[in-house]
């Protein structure tokens, strides 16, 4: 009997194969509840992998929350984007806009400056300048009929004088030019001499000052300061914008600085209108309250 229980797979020894099968028999079953945890987890995976895939809602600013609530759609990103780049090309169209504004202001500085040397260190000779002065004069026919005053300029190359008023003249001539008749006349030229005689020019520079109405009023003699010669042009002005002694009723206008009165008192008027080169008989004539004159003749204009 002892042997039959020893053998093995008897039916002594069932409970112990049992026994000892159990345990690996509970090994080798299938564990359900991993496999629900495992599922579990799986959708847990899933459900992350889902939120990652689904849009994201953007955050909307205060300013695009109150065009939302004007019914005003706010801008996308590819207009903001667009608005972007306009503002930057716009910002670098003025910068080069004010870079070439720099530009063209250093250049013309430049450029002032150094016409300013050139003309300083190379100065218009005096004489040419008078030169170009005469050039530009006003035609004598004008004289006393186109309501300017008139200064006629008596000069010559070799007068020091001349020479050293040129500057100012030119200055007066610039300043004066739209409201006064400037006449230069260059006593060194034959074709002068008629004006000469009819001035009574006896020494250079001599400036005749002329009303708009053809009255010789004074002439001044000599080197004669700027300040002078505006002043009695500023008078023969106020002459005429004015009304202030306008010479009306035989009154003689008067001016600030006289010098030499060449026809001693009488009031003599200019006409310089060409006359007759055949006719040799031509003459002028000066009137006075005491009476007439005779003035020299042969002249290619009439003075009266």
């Amino acid at each position: 009997m002892s042997n039959d229980r020893d053998t093995p797979g008897s039916v002594g020894n069932a409970k112990n194969d049992l026994f000892f099968a159990s345990p690996i028999s509970k090994e080798m079953e299938p564990n359900n509840n991993n496999d629900n945890n495992n599922g579990a987890m799986d959708d847990m995976v899933e459900d992350d992998s889902m939120n990652d895939l689904a849009p994201t809602k953007k955050t909307l600013t205060k300013q695009e929350e109150l065009l939302l609530s004007l019914g005003l759609a706010p801008e996308s990103d590819e207009e903001k984007e667009e608005r972007r780049r306009k503002r930057e090309a716009e910002m670098a169209a003025l910068q080069a806009q004010k870079r070439n504004n720099t530009f063209i202001a250093i250049a013309s500085t430049l450029a002032a400056i150094t016409s300013y040397f050139w003309q300083y260190t190379h100065p218009i000779p005096a004489v040419q300048l008078l030169a170009q002065l005469q050039e530009q004069s006003t035609p004598l026919a004008q004289v006393g009929h186109n309501g300017k005053p008139t200064i006629i300029d008596f000069w010559a190359p070799w007068c020091e004088n001349c020479k050293a008023e040129a500057p100012t003249m030119k200055q007066i001539n610039n300043v004066y030019s739209n409201r006064v008749n400037f006449v230069f006349v260059n006593a060194d030229q034959p074709e002068a001499l008629p004006l000469i005689e009819a001035f009574r020019v006896d020494a250079i520079p001599h400036m005749a000052m002329v009303s708009r109405d053809g009255d010789v009023l004074t002439a001044l003699i000599g080197e004669v300061p700027g300040g002078v010669i505006r002043s009695d042009i500023d008078a023969m002005l106020d002459l005429n914008d004015n009304g202030v002694n306008d010479g009306k009723g035989g009154e003689r206008p008067v001016l600030p600085y006289q010098m030499y009165d060449a026809f001693r008192g009488r009031r003599v008027r200019v006409d310089f209108v060409p006359i007759d080169n055949n006719d040799s008989t031509s003459s002028m004539s000066s009137s006075s309250a005491a009476g007439a004159g005779e003035i020299p003749t042969n002249l290619p204009y009439t003075i009266q």
